[in-house]
């Protein structure tokens, strides 16, 4: 059996109201730092590990966060959940991943499966659709904040702004004398009001060229890379050799950097190619790819903030906040 909080209190010798408090992190004028440094101390000592269901029942809190997320696999999308876990941990919180295109069934994976464990609040990565659904049928009982490129407005949010990269992006390609840039997209995604769908036809109609689409798979799963190196094969044999790819996200640029080498096509020399996210893997390959980069550490740090000031203040008015991507121009894009 483990230690106790009665165990940690007798070997301290001080009240176990005194342990509660410092170990549940609440500030106590009354309760010395001496204290306090020592209760931890032999907390770490005696192995102790909180009851949470007793910590739940006292506090009315569960130190628990909901991390929701359209998708967990590709590297985006992992990356933003685990710099979320760790800035979570960090203040003492637990993340509960809940991925939310898991099930079609919205009310009946809302009610099964998104609040089987209670969590303080919820932090949710490109989840615009399902918050909307959970909003509208009523669902959705704790704070909320939602982060990404598109996000649910009627929460806090914080958004991640790429339509001013994407346009210099495309631009770029255009001033390195591309004719025929075609626009690689999962096939769902490819709708107006999308910063890269608008900037790739704002751009080409400036520059008086014709759009061409290869369309993909959605992303997810682990397997969008594997389709787009498949596709951009097809593309050119039945096409011919675009001057530019323009990817919808880096997990195609990646794609199309192998499938692109595997037929004998030299990047850039006979095809440019551009991605969006910034995920590392497009520095590791040659040559490295251009892509829009998004500030993942500043949007999960003001997320996590503005979720801890809802927690504190429900009633507070909405918070919002945008940052800016910026495109990191590589050699996958230099000057022919």
């Amino acid at each position: 059996m483990g230690a106790s909080i009665q165990d940690i209190a007798n070997k301290a010798n001080v009240s176990t109201a005194t342990v509660s408090r410092v170990l549940n992190k609440k500030d106590d004028p009354h309760i010395s730092l001496a204290t306090r440094q020592r209760v931890l101390q032999i907390a770490k000592e005696l192995n102790y590990q909180p009851n949470r269901i007793a910590r739940a029942l006292a506090t009315g809190k569960t130190h628990t966060i909901g991390v929701w997320a359209s998708f967990i696999h590709p590297s985006h999308y992992s990356r933003v959940l685990m710099r979320t876990k760790e800035m979570l941990n960090e203040s003492g919180y637990d993340a509960l991943f809940i991925n939310t295109n898991r099930r079609p069934d919205l009310g009946d994976y809302a009610a099964s499966s998104l609040f089987y464990w209670p969590v303080d609040g919820v932090l949710a990565f490109e989840c615009r659709g399902f918050f909307e659904h959970m909003i509208k049928s009523g669902t959705l009982l704790v704070p909320a904040v939602s982060m990404g490129v598109s996000t649910e407005g009627s929460v806090d949010s914080v958004d991640i702004r790429i339509c001013d990269c994407a346009l210099e992006a495309v631009r770029h390609l255009v001033s390195l004398g591309c004719k025929r840039i075609v626009y690689a997209v999962p096939g769902q995604s490819d709708n107006a009001g999308d910063p890269r769908h608008d900037a790739y036809h704002t751009v080409l109609d400036e520059a008086g060229l014709v759009a061409e689409k290869m369309l993909t798979k959605i992303h997810g799963g682990g397997i969008e890379r594997g389709h787009a190196y498949e596709m951009v094969k097809e593309y050119v044999q039945s096409h011919g050799c675009p001057d530019a790819i323009f990817c919808y996200n880096d997990e195609i640029a990646l794609g199309c950097h192998r499938g692109l080498r595997e037929i004998g096509l030299r990047i850039p020399e006979d095809v440019a190619l551009v991605g969006c996210d910034g995920i590392e893997d497009t520095l590791y390959v040659d040559p490295p790819i251009t892509t829009i980069c998004h500030p993942i550490d500043d949007m999960c740090r003001t997320a996590w903030e503005f979720l801890q000031k809802r927690i504190a203040d429900p009633g507070a008015p909405v918070q919002r906040a945008t940052f800016e991507s910026e495109l990191l121009i590589r050699a996958s894009t230099a000057r022919r």
